[in-house]
């Protein structure tokens, strides 16, 4: 775990534009929050690291902060974009077919950058987890739960934190959205809902999501497939605890993911 952490930060210095390492640094720090009140005392348990270990942590923390040095350079972003936070929650599912039409148009394309979360399925699960299964895995749910709900107050309410657009806010979200969802394949095995009850949430899901804000040019079969893409997403999450759905979530979001990277190519460079 240690290692991931520190590839996270390598990456996270590797960002030059601060605009972009705000929302990821919420999400560091809520994971290092996490590792701290998890391990009890990370000073004991750093010290009780192989000498492999702790001799890899500092060299990779020296070449990080190095290579952070090089490559930074302070270029804030400014907000381009004047539209609700709540019109890129959902972005995650259409931003491929976003590429594609013509008739949608974005000032900033960062807006279109963003993370497969799932949302609100993994925030659901993590709510709902706290308050019906007692003393367990709270240490990793209290934490990212409490952040994801402040980012989303701050995401409907329209409120910006300095120099974050709204839309980079909902990155950062989205981000912690995945590492909530990871946690839950990994680590938690009760059983929230039953297949028919993980049906209606998914249909629920669906129902607030047709009336979220999407783009004015997102209509017809892209649309509809937005829909059918969420609630087979949807359904995948609220079925962690099977393993039948392990293996069909990992294809799902592989190909999804690979489309997505294949597009965006396609539209780079034709």
């Amino acid at each position: 775990m240690s290692s991931q952490f520190l590839f996270g930060i390598l990456g996270f210095l590797l960002l030059s534009n601060i605009s972009f390492q705000i929302p990821v640094g919420i999400v560091i720090l809520t994971l290092i929050v996490w590792k701290i009140w998890e391990s009890h005392g990370a000073e004991t348990a750093l010290l009780q690291q192989p000498k492999s270990v702790k001799i890899s942590l500092i060299v990779g923390i020296l070449i990080a902060i190095i290579l952070g040095a090089v490559f930074y350079e302070y270029r804030p972003m400014e907000t381009l974009e004047k539209n609700s936070g709540l019109d890129y929650l959902m972005s995650y599912v259409y931003d491929s077919f976003c590429i594609f039409n013509k008739e949608i148009k974005y000032t900033d394309s960062s807006c279109l950058a963003t993370f497969i979360s799932v949302f609100p399925m993994g925030l659901l699960i993590g709510i709902w987890y706290i308050f019906k299964v007692e003393n367990k895995h709270l240490e990793f749910l209290i934490p990212t739960v409490i952040v994801s709900i402040l980012e989303l107050i701050l995401i409907v309410a329209n409120k910006t934190i300095g120099l974050l657009p709204n839309y980079l806010l909902v990155l950062g979200f989205n981000l912690l959205q995945i590492e909530i969802i990871i946690y839950i394949f990994a680590r938690i095995e009760e059983r929230l809902f039953s297949l028919t009850k993980a049906a209606y949430v998914a249909l629920l899901g669906l129902l607030l999501f047709m009336f979220m804000p999407v783009p004015s040019g997102l209509t017809g079969n892209s649309l509809n497939f937005a829909y059918l893409l969420f609630t087979l997403e949807a359904y995948l999450v609220l079925n962690y605890s099977d393993k039948r759905f392990w293996r069909l979530a990992s294809w799902v979001f592989t190909v999804v993911c690979l489309f997505d990277f294949v597009q965006g190519i396609i539209v780079k460079f034709v």
